[in-house]
């Protein structure tokens, strides 16, 4: 709870009844932002997470209270170790115009420890294989062809299924299988 302290200075979130002020707040301004930390308080209170009523609200919003929100889900889904929609919302946040955001904002925004990707160096395999799914889509057997050749296919594809693992963990694209079966970048 900490951490919403100085995005929202308007509350005292030491007294007990913050998330009824709160509530009551939001239908008085009907106000995004206030709604959304209500959610949040009351998944403090009850421990469940808020996701999924933060994304709602987020789609509603723009501009100083969609970073906000951005933030709050940010927060949430770190409490509630949901790490894949932490580094998603977190790399969305780095990328926004910190330009006229209040100072609390952009501390948040500045303490996120999001080292870019796109600087790791891919070699061997690893590069061959993120060449080829660049160039176009490939059915795994042609990719396992294509990187151990047809001698043990059966090796080759759990070694596919080792390099595969790697790369997903070193680049920021995804790699997944499409409706057709074949393996593509998206992103």
């Amino acid at each position: 709870m900490k951490h919403l302290i100085p995005l929202f200075p308007e509350f005292n979130f030491s007294d007990s009844k913050v998330i009824h002020v709160v509530r009551k707040q939001a239908v008085v301004e009907n106000s995004l932002k206030y709604t959304a930390l209500f959610y949040v308080l009351e998944a403090l209170s009850f421990e469940y997470d808020a996701i999924a009523e933060l994304k709602g609200i987020l789609d509603e919003s723009f501009g100083e209270d969609k970073v906000l929100l951005l933030i709050l889900l940010s927060l949430e889904s770190k409490r509630v170790s949901r790490e894949e929609i932490s580094k998603q919302v977190d790399k969305k946040l780095k990328q926004m115009d910190l330009n006229n955001l209040p100072p609390a904002y952009i501390e948040y925004i500045d303490s996120l420890n999001i080292a870019p990707k796109a600087q790791v160096l891919l070699k061997g395999k690893e590069k061959h294989l993120y060449d080829t799914l660049s160039e176009s889509s490939k059915a795994k057997i042609d990719l396992v062809i294509l990187l151990y050749g047809e001698e043990d296919v059966i090796k080759g594809e759990a070694k596919f299924k080792a390099l595969l693992s790697r790369l997903r963990k070193k680049i920021d694209e995804q790699i997944i299988m499409n409706s057709d079966g074949l393996y593509e970048l998206v992103g």
